[in-house]
């Protein structure tokens, strides 16, 4: 075997927005695309296969990676149909769903799955399994159906935080040994743990009492904790107008409108009324320009207030998820156990711009003292 093949004969499986040349449709869940096929891989299926890995198939998601209307289910698309949480009757999460359920489920150990805001983390937060969001520009986005420029990037879901470095060393655009950051001491780093009223609003029965169990893990390991807020108008960055227009410019809207028109029961049973929404807006390009600073200055001045106090800023789920996604800086969520009822949740941990070794250097240790990645009971009963 070449020393290069580091993926050789592992199967993985592709959101279905990620383009490949063979027999697959790339259909990003619509209708209107479900006989494209394309001339070449995308730059990352490239990757995956030079290294040896198996490309299994495509994993469905929520249709166009969940902008496509307000009243949508998580998971739905028209072409893959509902994708349901292996856990129980929870939100599946979107719009990676296919892709962390794919793992979750061992139908393959490893999945690429893509983010725009909180659609890569979300998903591997409800399915219980590790996911992790790239700094934008870390992973080429060629061949990856849009939605926006400044915030779209492709990212591994796997079981372990060692499969995901694994995968990111393989489809990063740097020459960097993520692997090597597995088992590093964490002592004396510096987790700012988010503590305002606004992401507190988001909190559900016990999920302060996990967040609690993970500062004292972390603590143990030699991290130092503190306690850190973010201002209002994090939390209320206008991220839909700059998505409205992204969609609008790089797709074609009017053509998948008047398609989805011919048979609304199968092409839009829920609807289409951000595509529409997308397709008619107005917005100027020095509006967009204004709205794309304005939200990139809160975002990261946000972020980067707090990184001038701690290495790293922890909360849970996709509670915080806009505001990384608009920095264009990496997330990693972990497994952290299940919330009463049964649901999954997870700790996610947000770091500075090309940091992802600081993740996943403090998701392993994390993952090691907790091992809360569960077997499914339906596989450990054979």
């Amino acid at each position: 075997m070449n020393s290069n093949k580091v993926l050789y004969g592992i199967p993985i499986i592709l959101k279905d927005n990620i383009a490949t040349k063979d027999r697959m449709p790339t259909t990003g869940g619509a209708s209107v695309l479900k006989d494209s096929f394309v001339q070449r891989d995308a730059f990352i299926v490239e990757k995956l296969r030079n290294a040896g890995a198996i490309i299994l198939g495509k994993a469905n998601l929520s249709e166009w990676a969940n902008f496509m209307s307000s009243n949508f289910c998580n998971g739905y698309s028209a072409t893959g149909g509902q994708t349901k949480n292996p856990f129980g009757m929870f939100d599946v999460g979107g719009s990676s769903s296919g892709s962390a359920v794919a793992v979750a489920s061992y139908l393959c150990p490893i999945a690429i799955g893509t983010e725009t805001s909180g659609s890569l983390i979300y998903p591997a937060n409800q399915n219980n399994v590790v996911g992790l969001k790239p700094t934008v520009g870390l992973v080429s986005r060629d061949l990856i159906i849009p939605i926006s420029e400044n915030q779209d990037t492709a990212g591994p879901i796997a079981n372990t935080v060692s499969d995901v470095a694994r995968v990111l060393e393989v489809i990063s655009g740097e020459d960097k040994n993520y692997l090597e950051y597995i088992g590093e001491s964490i002592k004396n780093l510096k987790a700012g743990f988010l503590n305002d009223k606004y992401v507190k609003n988001e909190y559900r029965e016990n999920d302060e009492d996990i967040l609690n169990e993970a500062k004292e893990i972390l603590q143990n390991e030699g991290m130092i904790i503190k306690n850190i807020m973010f201002e209002k108008e994090v939390y209320e960055i206008n991220l839909f107008d700059l998505l409205l227009f992204e969609f609008k410019r790089d797709l074609n809207i009017k053509k998948i409108v008047e398609y989805n028109k011919k048979d609304k029961e199968n092409y839009m049973p829920y609807g289409q009324d951000i595509i529409e929404k997308s397709s008619n807006n107005n917005i100027s390009i020095s509006q967009y320009n204004d709205l794309l600073k304005t939200n990139t200055l809160i975002s990261r001045g946000a972020l980067d207030k707090a990184f001038k106090e701690v290495d790293v800023v922890i909360s849970l789920s996709n509670y915080a998820s806009r505001v990384y996604a608009c920095a264009g800086y990496p997330a990693i969520n972990i497994p952290a156990g299940f919330r009463k009822n049964g649901e999954p949740i997870g700790i996610t941990i947000i770091a500075n711009k090309y940091e992802e070794d600081k993740l996943i250097k403090i998701g392993y240790a994390y993952e090691q003292k907790t091992h809360k990645r569960k077997l499914l009971k339906k596989c450990n009963d054979g």
